[in-house]
């Protein structure tokens, strides 16, 4: 195996491993096991949107297939010796049971019709579920007890500890199993489609059936990130096909970026700490989080990811090709970039936060309480200093950059 396979592999799997170690509390390990899941998941969306080119507005479908069917599945044969830690595997198969005769007539076209198939799927599955409340329990959902099932070796998963084992070592499993498919010839093909579905038909490929067989793997990791789910809250909802359940794995895909294949495992992330790690501090998570997909979309719409992959590239770049005698001067410019930023970060934190305030919800974040802005809506001198705080942030950027272009055209020149 090349060297640089395993390098990566293990450094996931150690990941993977230490981190509940570093952070063994309760709320953390319930972060790292959301965490991943929602990569399974982003994944998933990513062979479709990534990987082949189609844009689903409905991924969500999926997940609660894998869902509601494994939460059936459990308290159907639960007592009966299911094993808990294959219960996956029926979450994947009703994911990819549902995707199978939507998939058929959805993939004969792609683009914007794809996109609003996949819509009108979603929006089918919204409206049956409050009329089939046998199936999916109404408005409580479907509630479960993953310790009825047959553990392997003992394992009952009732410790938190134990369910992100689990969950833990399914998402190294289905990102290796994604990873390989994506160096398949159909993974191939896929990429072929996602360029130039016309030039790829030319050439003798059933476009339509790639797109189908990719959907079924997607529907199959989608609901196997479902079932991960329902063995971590015990519950199946309908939120579960909702709305934004099915933009979540869009939003981590597009932060974290679509081109590189741990660009979602980024995003995923991200989104996991942004809302439920901030959701514990500010009600104004959801802004924040729409702020950063708009930002990433304007200045970097191949991901986050692909802006740490130029870093690490820009660092390890020859002085020579920076500019011969001013890299103290572009470093001093760096800082005062960075110190901008913050500078800007921080007066607009303070401005979204004092009109989260003066809205007058009832509700203080605890970040406007850490800011010292909780009372202070009212005050002009609070939403002067934040005003201040954004306008000589983004002088100090503005008139940073600039003297970096002039610093790097003389070093050019010289």
């Amino acid at each position: 195996m090349p060297y640089s396979f395993l390098a990566r592999w293990g450094g996931v799997a150690a990941a993977l491993v230490v981190l509940p170690l570093i952070f063994p509390q309760g709320f953390a390990l319930t972060l790292l096991t959301q965490a991943a899941v929602m990569i399974v998941f982003a994944l998933s969306f990513n062979l479709l949107y990534g990987e082949t080119g189609m844009l689903s507005f409905g991924h969500a479908l999926y997940f609660g297939a894998g869902a509601y069917g494994a939460a059936h599945a459990l308290n159907a044969w639960g007592t009966g010796g299911l094993p808990v830690t294959l219960l996956p595997l029926a979450g994947g198969a009703a994911g990819a049971l549902c995707a199978l005769l939507p998939g058929w007539f959805s993939t004969r076209r792609g683009g914007l019709t794809f996109a609003m198939i996949s819509l009108a799927m979603a929006e089918l599955a919204i409206a049956v579920v409050p009329m089939l409340p046998g199936w999916f329990g109404g408005e409580g959902g479907v509630t479960t007890n993953r310790v009825t099932g047959t553990g392997l070796f003992g394992i009952n998963y009732g410790s938190p500890l134990q369910v992100y084992a689990l969950v833990a070592t399914w998402t190294f499993l289905c990102m290796l199993a994604m990873q390989a498919l994506t160096r398949t010839p159909l993974g191939r093909m896929a990429n072929a489609v996602r360029d130039n579905a016309e030039r790829a038909a030319f050439i003798g490929c059933n476009v339509q059936a790639v797109r189908w067989r990719v959907m079924l793997a997607a529907g199959f990791f989608a609901g196997l990130a479902g079932a991960l789910s329902v063995i971590q809250f015990e519950v199946a909802t309908g939120e579960a096909l909702g709305h934004t359940q099915s933009a979540a794995p869009l939003v981590a895909t597009v932060i974290g970026g679509a081109g590189s294949f741990f660009g979602p495992v980024t995003g995923a992330i991200i989104y996991v700490l942004t809302a439920s790690a901030l959701g514990t501090l500010t009600p104004a998570w959801p802004f924040y989080l729409g702020c950063l997909f708009i930002v990433v979309m304007l200045f970097a719409p191949d991901g986050i990811t692909s802006l740490l992959v130029r870093a690490t590239r820009r660092t390890v770049r020859s002085p020579s090709t920076v500019g011969a005698g001013n890299t103290s001067a572009d470093a001093a410019l760096r800082l005062v970039i960075a110190a901008g930023w913050l500078a800007g970060l921080a007066g607009a934190i303070g401005l979204v936060e004092l009109t989260y305030l003066i809205a007058g919800r009832g509700e203080t974040g605890e970040l406007a309480r850490l800011l010292g802005l909780a009372g202070q809506e009212r005050d002009a001198s609070a939403w002067s200093c934040a005003v201040v705080l954004l306008a000589t942030g983004g002088g100090l950027c503005v008139a940073a950059k600039r003297s970096l272009r002039l610093v790097g055209r003389k070093g050019t020149a010289a």
